[in-house]
């Protein structure tokens, strides 16, 4: 069961990652920003 412990945390910490770029992009397009990632 560990292993499947460790996956979950993995994908839970890619899917906060990602959560983050989203919305740090978002903000950046809201604020008119010429060079949003």
């Amino acid at each position: 069961m560990l292993g499947l412990e460790r996956w979950a945390l993995c994908v839970r910490n890619e899917v906060e990652l990602r959560k983050l770029e989203v919305r740090r992009r978002l903000d950046c397009l809201a604020h008119n920003r010429k060079s949003c990632p």
